[in-house]
C-alpha cells in the first residue's frame, strides 16, 4: 500500500508521472484540481465557496480544499492506498491529510516535489505551439515546425495558449517556489526533491526511486484507537450477550426434554436454603434481643446523681446615686432692634406752563355793491 503525493508546476508533466505511478502500484490518481471543478460543476453551497476564490484569481481556502479532498480519500477505492497530484500545497493541508489518514489507521508516505530550472521552464513553456486541426504539439525552440505556424501533419494553423503567456508562467512559478519552504519544514525526511526537465521518461525514473523510497519509509499500518474502541466495545458487548443468555438458562424451571425432577429439586433446594436462612435470622435476633435486655437492666441499676444543692447567692442591693440635674440657665436673648433707616422724599417742583396768549385775527368786512 502506498499513499503519496506528486508535485509540480503546471505543464511539468506531473500528471502523466502520477498516471505511470498508479499504474505501477494499482491505486486510484487522486487530482485536487479535478475534484475542484468537480465540485464547483455540481452547483453545491461548497462549490459557489470555491468558485468565489477562484474568480478574484486567489487561491482556494485551505478549509474548502480539505473538504472536498478528505470526503474523496473516505472513499473505499482509495482505502488502499492513492497518488495524490496537485496538493499538499502548503503545511496545514498536509497536517489535515495526516490527521484524517492517523484516524483511519493509515499513514501518509510523503511528497514528490518536481523542481524546475526557471530559464529552462520559461523556455518551454512560451514556445508552446498546438494544432487547431489535429492537436499537434510543437515547440519553437526545441520542436519547430517545418513551416512557421503550419502544423506538419495536417496543414493546420498553430496556436498558443492564453494561459502559456510569459507573464503567467512567471507568477505561477513564483507562487510554486513559495510552496517549497513551509512544506520542507514540516514533512522534512517525508519530502523528496528531484530536478525535473522535459526528457519525461528520464525523469520518471528519478520520480518512481524517489516514490518506492517512501513508500518503505512509511511506518507499517496500524489500527487507529478509534477502531481499537470500536472492537473492545464489539467483544463486551458480546460478553454481555453471553452471560445473559448463560443466566436465562439457568433461571427457566422447565428443561426441554421433560426433565421436571432437575426443576422440582431446584425448587426444593431453594426452599431448604431459604429456611436454614431464616432460622438463622431468627436465632440472631433473638441474641441481639437479649443483648439489649442486659443494657436496658445494667442502665436501671446506674446509680442515681445526687441532686447538687445550690447555694442562694445574696444579690447586695445597689444604692441609686442620685443624679442632680444640672439646670441650664437660658440667657435672655437681646432683640436686636433695627433702626429704620427714615428717607427723606424730596420735594417735587412742579413747572408752571406759560400760556402764551391768543391773538385774535381781525375779521375783513366785505362790502356788498349795491345793484
Amino acid at each position: 500500500m502506498v499513499r503519496i503525493a506528486l508535485l509540480g508546476p503546471r505543464g511539468s508533466g506531473k500528471e502523466e508521472y502520477a498516471q505511470r505511478l498508479s499504474e505501477k502500484y494499482g491505486v486510484p490518481v487522486v487530482s485536487i484540481g479535478t475534484l475542484l471543478k468537480e465540485e464547483v460543476d455540481s452547483g453545491s453551497t461548497l462549490g459557489a465557496d470555491i468558485q468565489k476564490g477562484q474568480k478574484g484569481k486567489r487561491q482556494v481556502h485551505d478549509d474548502l480544499v480539505l473538504q472536498v479532498l478528505l470526503s474523496r480519500l473516505a472513499e473505499e477505492d482509495v482505502a488502499a492506498g492513492f497518488v495524490l497530484e496537485g496538493g499538499p500545497k502548503n503545511d496545514v493541508q498536509a497536517k489535515g491529510i495526516d490527521a484524517f489518514l492517523l484516524r483511519q489507521g493509515h499513514a501518509f508516505a510523503g511528497v514528490v516535489l518536481l523542481k524546475y530550472d526557471y530559464d529552462e521552464f520559461m523556455e518551454a513553456m512560451t514556445g508552446q505551439r498546438s494544432c487547431r486541426e489535429c492537436g499537434a504539439q510543437f515547440n519553437i525552440y526545441t520542436n519547430p515546425p517545418i513551416v512557421e505556424r503550419i502544423c506538419d501533419y495536417c496543414g493546420g494553423r498553430l496556436h498558443s495558449r492564453v494561459d502559456d503567456r510569459e507573464e503567467k508562467i512567471s507568477r505561477r512559478l513564483r507562487e510554486y517556489e513559495a510552496i517549497e519552504k513551509p512544506l520542507v519544514a514540516y514533512c522534512q525526511a517525508r519530502i523528496v526533491i528531484v530536478e525535473g526537465n522535459f526528457e519525461s521518461d528520464r525523469v520518471y525514473k528519478v520520480v518512481q526511486k524517489a516514490a518506492d523510497r517512501l513508500k518503505n519509509a512509511a511506518p507499517k499500518t496500524q489500527p487507529s484507537s478509534i477502531q481499537q474502541e470500536g472492537g473492545a466495545a464489539v467483544d463486551k458487548k458480546k460478553k454481555g450477550t453471553a452471560s445473559k443468555k448463560k443466566k436465562s438458562g439457568k433461571k427457566g424451571g422447565k428443561v426441554k426434554g421433560g426433565n421436571k425432577v432437575k426443576s422440582d429439586k431446584l425448587k426444593s433446594d431453594k426452599v431448604k436454603g431459604d429456611k436454614k436462612k431464616g432460622g438463622k435470622k431468627k436465632v440472631a435476633a433473638t441474641k441481639q434481643e437479649a443483648a439489649n435486655k442486659r443494657d436496658t437492666s445494667k442502665k436501671s441499676v446506674s446509680k442515681k446523681a445526687a441532686p447538687k444543692k445550690a447555694a442562694p447567692k445574696k444579690a447586695a442591693p445597689k444604692k441609686a446615686a442620685p443624679k442632680k440635674a444640672a439646670t441650664k440657665k437660658a440667657a435672655p436673648k437681646k432683640a436686636a432692634t433695627k433702626k429704620a433707616a427714615s428717607k427723606k422724599v424730596a420735594p417735587k417742583k412742579v413747572a408752571l406752563k406759560r400760556v402764551a396768549p391768543k391773538k385774535a385775527a381781525p375779521k375783513k368786512v366785505t362790502k356788498r355793491k349795491n345793484s
